[in-house]
């Protein structure tokens, strides 16, 4: 459901309303198609804690309803609107975040895999700019990149044939509910993304370059000195593997292999050691 745009506001001991407390405003992962902030593992009351600061943590639009782009002219959809939805978060701990005893002119962005992406891409946003004032982006996959237009439109007219819309037809997809949103838009990862490329595995759904929000690749314009001259740390997150640890139930050769994106070939006799025991294949 698009009803979903709430935050959580975790406070240390310390904090009292009108308080000059950093803020730390956390941007959560899971590929622009999953996650939510309010998992358990973003549970801020120990990093706030332990750092004393007022700690958000957003939720934001994902996949179709967050990136979605169909349709031409006016009432098309544009995507992005995952992106306006963090803005939108900033903008409402300016203007609120005094209460909790933060301070509106200390604000850190910070988020991990697609949320790092996030914020590298926000140092880029101009409507971003006057939002937040340090940034830290943990683990964020900036080798993969954003879909232009174009390209976005081949999983919008899937999306719009899954729902049995006319392609274009905003008004027929609008009227489609939740479930059926869903069922789609995991219809068209299914159906478009090669399940053998690691690359198209990641980030079927996500920020479109639109030449306005967003300008272009978040590379290129570091690359070209485009970003906001803010405090930044990039890093990687340790042992962020454990997350998917409970959804394996071992990895053997063939799943290895898809990983590394090479369908069906022998991995590296020294990756052996670490896999389960391999069931002998027949003769």
């Amino acid at each position: 459901s698009e009803d979903c745009l709430y935050l959580n506001v975790f406070t240390p001991a310390i904090a009292k309303p009108g308080g000059k407390l950093p803020v730390i405003f956390w941007i959560h992962g899971g590929n622009f198609f999953q996650g939510s902030a309010m998992d358990f593992l973003y549970d801020g009351r120990f990093l706030a804690n332990k750092t004393r600061t007022v700690v958000v943590a957003a939720n934001y639009r994902l996949s179709a309803l967050g990136f979605l782009v169909a349709g031409q002219g006016e009432g098309a959809a544009t995507g992005n609107y995952g992106i306006l939805d963090q803005i939108a978060a900033l903008q409402w701990v300016q203007d609120n975040i005094a209460d909790f005893g933060g301070d509106k002119d200390r604000v850190t962005i910070y988020g991990q895999s697609a949320g790092a992406y996030s914020v590298v891409l926000h140092m880029t946003v101009n409507k971003s700019d006057h939002l937040f004032h340090g940034a830290i982006a943990a683990s964020p996959p900036l080798s993969l990149t954003f879909k232009g237009r174009v390209e976005a439109l081949i999983y919008g007219d899937e999306f719009a044939q899954q729902l049995n819309c006319a392609v274009g037809n905003m008004q027929c997809l609008r009227a489609a509910s939740a479930s059926q949103v869903l069922d789609a838009q995991y219809a068209v990862r299914l159906k478009i993304v090669n399940p053998f490329d690691l690359i198209e595995l990641f980030e079927p759904w996500g920020p479109t370059v639109d030449g306005d929000l967003v300008a272009g690749q978040v590379v290129d314009a570091f690359e070209n000195g485009k970003f906001q001259k803010k405090p930044l740390i990039i890093g990687s997150t340790t042992e962020e593997g454990i997350a998917f640890y409970g959804a394996i139930q071992g990895v053997y050769v063939e799943q290895g292999s898809m990983f590394l994106g090479i369908p069906f070939a022998a991995p590296p006799v020294g990756d052996l050691r670490w896999k389960p025991p391999q069931p002998p294949a027949p003769w």
